[in-house]
This record gives structure tokens, sequence and C-alpha cells, in this order.
């Protein structure tokens, strides 16, 4: 899945750090003369300053993780492998054009939910049906590039391609070829806001993992299961 980002919403520094304000521990109102810590709180931490997302932050990581709790709330069980990316485009003139706003990359193995897939494209990809991957466009509400994986290899080799672009590796086999500008462009802005490139929810394979993400031989991936 392919999540996008609509430049209109908020200016680029919003969509990769947020909107903060500055809180007190152990003080809800931000009054550090009237604390009232909560259960758990230490005492020496009471009247420390923190920096705190506002409700509702636009930016892609309260966006996702809003998103991925309404598709666990719809879907049951899912398991994530996500990585973030800069936009950048090449155009004729073989130079990127990047706006920098983020987007997110993700293989979701869905638990106790089963998806119809309707047709292959024009580009050899397999779809799921247009309402289902509504329901999901629906929960992210900018534009959403839904594929259904029919391989463990297909679906790993998706986001090794994305995660190998965030550490600087020009070419990776088996996917399509990966630019420098964009990989740099991706590991800075990355560096600059303090994001992980990648993350992986609970419950995957271990052996899945190492082989997905460290191996370039796809070779090995016969027997993989999920745990």
């Amino acid at each position: 899945i392919t999540l996008t980002w609509d430049p209109k919403t908020c200016d680029l520094e919003t969509a990769w750090s947020g909107r903060k304000l500055e809180k007190v521990v152990g003080c809800p109102d931000n009054d550090p003369y009237n604390p009232s810590p909560r259960k758990g709180t230490k005492p020496e931490n009471v009247g420390d300053h923190y920096q705190s997302h506002v409700k509702g932050c636009p930016c892609v990581s309260c966006r996702y993780n809003r998103f991925t709790t309404a598709l666990r709330m719809k879907f049951g069980r899912v398991k994530i492998f996500r990585n973030f990316e800069a936009f950048g485009e090449s155009t004729a003139d073989g130079e990127v054009h990047a706006d920098g706003y983020p987007h997110v990359h993700a293989v979701l193995l869905f638990e106790d939910h089963a998806f119809t897939v309707s047709h292959r494209d024009r580009h050899n990809h397999f779809r799921i049906l247009r309402a289902d991957k509504d329901k999901i466009a629906d929960l992210w509400q900018f534009h959403v590039d839904v594929e259904a994986c029919y391989s463990v290899q297909g679906a790993m080799g998706y986001i090794k391609k994305y995660l190998q672009k965030t550490y600087g590796k020009p070419n990776v086999e088996n996917v399509p070829r990966i630019t420098s500008d964009k990989a740099e462009l991706t590991i800075s802005l990355l560096w600059l806001f303090r994001k992980q490139s990648f993350a992986v929810s609970g419950g995957w394979s271990s052996d899945l993992i190492t082989y997905g993400v460290t191996q370039t031989d796809f070779s090995d991936f016969d027997g993989l299961e999920f745990e």
C-alpha cells in the first residue's frame, strides 16, 4: 500500500514534524503551581517541560498512527511493515524536482479479513475490489494505492526497495533502479526531522524479515511462513 500526501493541507515542516505545544510533567493544565501528577509519575520529574503533538496533529507520524488505529478497528488484526519516503519526481530533463512531502509505503497482512482480488491491471499488478479499496482510502483521506500481494517475494521486494533507498544503496536486485538524488532527499529529511525510516509491528516472522530485508537473492524464500 502507498499512502500519499496532499501538500495543500500544510507546509513541509508541519507535514514532517507536526504542530506541538509545551507541557509540564505532572501538571495537566500546564500550571506548575498546581501539580496533579498521575500515578506512576516520578516526583523528581514533576515540573519538567516537554513538547507534545497537538490533538489531531497533521504530521505524517500522527496521521499514520490514526490510520493504523482505524484500520485495525475496521478489519481486525493487521501486521504492518512500514517505510517513510520523501516525494520526488524525475522529469524529462533527468533532474529530480522534489517537493519533499512525506508518503508511506507499507506491506499489510490482514489476519482477520480476506479480500477478493478483482483483476491484474495494465501494469501487471493485482488489485482488490474498488469498494474494499475505498474503505481503506477513507481512513487516510488522501490518495491511496493498494496492490494485492501474491507472494512473499513480491511483498518483501516492494518494501525492500524503499528500505534500501533510505540507506543509500542505488541498485537493488529484482526491483526498479533507485536514483541517488531521491535517496539523499529521503535520508536528509528523515535525519532533519528525526524520523525512523521504517517500523515493524509485532508478530512478523524473524526469518521473513531477515531474508526479506537483507537478502538480494530471493531463491531462499521457499518454506518461509508467518508466525
